[in-house]
């Protein structure tokens, strides 16, 4: 479960979504979840996840989960908050990290991950979770996206990530 620099990751969907919100920075200021148009990104959308940071408790809710990220998790994330269906307490504090970092760093968070949860064998995917800001500095959303690797489907894992994205 291990968070990585941007220059360990090999998906074509992780480093072309990251380069989509880097050409959306103003100056200094972070891109707002106005600045996404979905129509500038058809190919990454199955795989995108909007989410939005609350703070006092610091939690994240799912406002928009893509058909990849809904079918290889068995379940619409939309309206979910954080760990939703996650039992393992080490997975629920490596992700509420992550998320805390991205949000209190204002930065870009990357991670390499293989799970095996939800009746399925190991899957194994790259993702992001990019800040998003409505007055470019207090993050209040994050545009996230999950590469999985080549072959991954709902109820069956992959050996090894490929540095491919599913069809």
């Amino acid at each position: 479960m291990p968070l990585i620099d941007l220059n360990e990751i090999s998906s074509p969907l992780v480093l072309r979504a990251y380069d989509y919100w880097k050409g959306k920075h103003r100056n200094d200021h972070l891109p707002a979840r106005a600045d996404i148009d979905p129509v500038e990104i058809p190919e990454l959308l199955p795989n995108v996840l909007i989410s939005q940071a609350q703070r006092n408790p610091f939690n994240i809710v799912y406002r928009l989960a893509g058909t990849e990220v809904v079918a290889m998790n068995k379940m619409d994330l939309t309206g979910k908050p954080l760990n939703y269906g996650i039992e393992q307490p080490a997975w629920r504090q490596y992700w509420r990290e992550a998320y805390w970092l991205g949000c209190s760093e204002r930065r870009p968070v990357f991670g390499a991950d293989t799970y095996e949860y939800r009746d399925r064998e190991h899957v194994n995917f790259e993702w992001c979770i990019l800040p998003l800001a409505q007055n470019g500095v207090d993050v209040d959303m994050f545009f996230e996206i999950e590469a999985y690797a080549e072959g991954a489907r709902p109820g069956r894992g992959v050996p090894v990530y490929t540095g491919e994205p599913s069809e």
